[in-house]
């Protein structure tokens, strides 16, 4: 985690938002990663924001990737889905387990695909510099706002 990850989600706790990780992890279809060892990053992750007091609601992951030729690759997941960023999927699965007000709900991510994301989902975006810094051109989107790290942007939503 970077130094101020756990503080940004604390803040986010304490002003009582709901903290959700939507995240695509293509290495398990390609065959990297199982879905056992996602878990356990994800425990170590739940670990480290819990000695600081930080937790999170729920993570959200998207297994699957539609290209084919990986050595080793899972071919039940090799699919196109809903899930899988930019598709809403993870995010239409939030909105039916969690009482969730869209028009009060930011999405902070670094890249493009998270920006098409927000959008596809109508939620405000809040891009951030650590990452890909929204240049990886996947997707043609305008940025509003752009902060240094998510604490920045966290202080500022939490702030007005």
């Amino acid at each position: 985690l970077y130094p101020f990850t756990a503080s940004a989600i604390r803040l986010l706790n304490q002003a009582e938002y709901l903290v959700f990780v939507i995240t695509n992890q293509p290495m398990i279809a390609k065959g990297f990663l199982t879905e056992r060892e996602l878990d356990v990053i994800h425990q170590k992750m739940e670990t480290l924001l819990g000695q600081e007091r930080a937790f999170l609601d729920r993570i959200y992951y998207c297994p699957h990737h539609p290209q084919k030729g990986f050595l080793g690759e899972i071919p039940e997941l090799k699919i196109s889905c809903q899930c899988r960023k930019p598709e809403t999927g993870m995010i239409e699965q939030a909105l039916q387990e969690f009482k969730i007000d869209l028009k009060q709900s930011i999405y902070i991510g670094d890249s493009t695909v998270d920006a098409k994301t927000a959008e596809k989902a109508g939620l405000r975006f809040l891009g951030v510099q650590t990452g890909y810094a929204c240049q990886d051109q996947h997707y043609p989107v305008t940025v509003s706002k752009m902060y240094s790290n998510i604490f920045e942007a966290v202080n500022d939503v939490t702030l007005n």
